[in-house]
């Protein structure tokens, strides 16, 4: 049973419990989209290890959704600041992920609406986001308001994939979220 969660930004306390999520959803929910060897070359301890660099990137956000009845980590939201020129104001979420079990509750959208909140804190005018075609994922950015922005082949192990860019403007997020709230979207 799925109990009351909380979304709070990351501790490096929380590095264990990150890297298990990222682990598990991943090989759960890319199973087909990735080759089987990349999928089971990703391990709790590389993927602490990319946790702990990653929440050292300025400008970076983590943010962890936590089941408080099992006081367990149960999802994640990190992005930061895209690089290259010209993208100062944009921030790309790079990782949104849920446990298998957890999925379908709304902690992924409290995660994106955490990710979201403090990307606008800090100034930044655009919010990207990347799923692949056919995956679940491209159906929850879609029905959080994204906007198709771009789509590429991109290599996973020794897979190519069709990788989608969705994109929301400042604007956009403020009246998706009022909409949310109000129970209208």
């Amino acid at each position: 049973m799925i109990g009351q969660f909380a979304i709070r930004e990351v501790l490096e306390a929380d590095l264990d419990g990150l890297a298990r999520v990222v682990v598990n959803t991943v090989r759960f929910g890319y199973r087909g989209y990735f080759p089987d060897d990349f999928l089971e070359a990703l391990t709790p301890e590389k993927e602490r290890e990319s946790r702990r660099l990653a929440i050292l990137v300025p400008g970076s956000f983590c943010f962890a959704a936590i089941d408080e009845s099992q006081q367990q980590i149960v999802g994640l939201a990190y992005g930061a600041p895209r690089k290259g020129l010209n993208q100062f104001n944009r921030s790309v979420l790079e990782d949104l992920y849920v446990l298998p079990n957890y999925q379908g509750f709304g902690i992924g959208a409290e995660l994106f609406w955490a990710f979201a909140a403090e990307h606008q804190k800090h100034g930044r005018k655009d919010l990207l986001a990347r799923s692949f075609i056919d995956h679940p994922s491209s159906a929850f950015y879609e029905y959080m308001g994204g906007k198709l922005l771009t789509l590429a082949p991109r290599l996973f192990g020794s897979k190519k994939v069709n990788e989608l860019e969705y994109m929301w403007e400042l604007d956009d997020l403020r009246r998706l979220r009022r909409a949310t709230k109000s129970g209208h979207g």
